[in-house]
This record gives C-alpha cells, sequence and structure tokens, in this order.
C-alpha cells in the first residue's frame, strides 16, 4: 500500500484544505484536520481510479524531505500521509529465480511483514525509482 504526502492549510474562519504534491489540482476539505483527513483519502481514491481508468501510470509518491522544502509547505499546518486504498489490479507472472535468492527473498520478506509478491512488488519500485 502507498502513503502519499499531503498538506494541510488552514486560515481562520475557513475549513481546513488538504493538497497533495503529487496530484496538482486535487484537493480536499474539512471543518476539523480529521475531517480533512478522511475527505483526501476519497480524493485520493477518486484521482487513482481516474488515472487507472485513462492507463495513466501511477506517480511514485514524493519523498517527504522534498515535500517539506517545498513553497507550498510554507504555511501549510501540517504535512501528512495519505493511504492510497486504491487497489490497483494485479498480474500474474512466472519467472524463473534461483532457489538460493527464493530462500533470501522469502525470509527478508517475512522479517519485514510481507508476502513474497509485495517484496518483490516494492524491489521493482525502488530499482525503478534509481534509473528514472
Amino acid at each position: 500500500m502507498a502513503f502519499y504526502p499531503a498538506w494541510i492549510h488552514h486560515d481562520e474562519g475557513t475549513a481546513y484544505g488538504v493538497s497533495f504534491p503529487d496530484f496538482p489540482g486535487t484537493i480536499a476539505s474539512g471543518d476539523t484536520i480529521e475531517m480533512a483527513i478522511a475527505d483526501a483519502e476519497g480524493a485520493l481514491v477518486a484521482v487513482l481510479e481516474a488515472m487507472h481508468d485513462r492507463g495513466d501510470e501511477l506517480p511514485d509518491p514524493t519523498p517527504l524531505e522534498l515535500v517539506a522544502g517545498h513553497e507550498d509547505a510554507h504555511d501549510a499546518r501540517a504535512i501528512v500521509l495519505v493511504e492510497a486504498r486504491f487497489a490497483e489490479p494485479t498480474v500474474r507472472v512466472n519467472t524463473t529465480i534461483p532457489a538460493s535468492l527464493v530462500a533470501r527473498i522469502d525470509r527478508e520478506a517475512e522479517r519485514r511483514g510481507m508476502s513474497r509478491s509485495a517484496f518483490l512488488t516494492e524491489a521493482a519500485r525502488a530499482a525503478l525509482r534509481t534509473t528514472s
């Protein structure tokens, strides 16, 4: 499951507003911070589903240190991580990996509380981030 950073803004006499650095134009609001975050979760699911339906590639979340240094963070009341509850469809793949490597993958996945598939997916995402 991915978590995307979001800024929470608030001016006196207004609702709390939430915006996402990874999804410009996607906003949410609420009378309390908790309500704004709940609305942000719904807005994030909606934008992810729309992107998937169009065949757009979903972005990797921006690292928090970059979000905190962004000009839009200047007057933010908080920076939060919003869970992307959208379940992108998966595809079953068959691959050949040396048995000793599978054993190492399984041990590390278990140590992290992950399945083999989740571990390999995260490893692939990390490798692709370093080549982009």
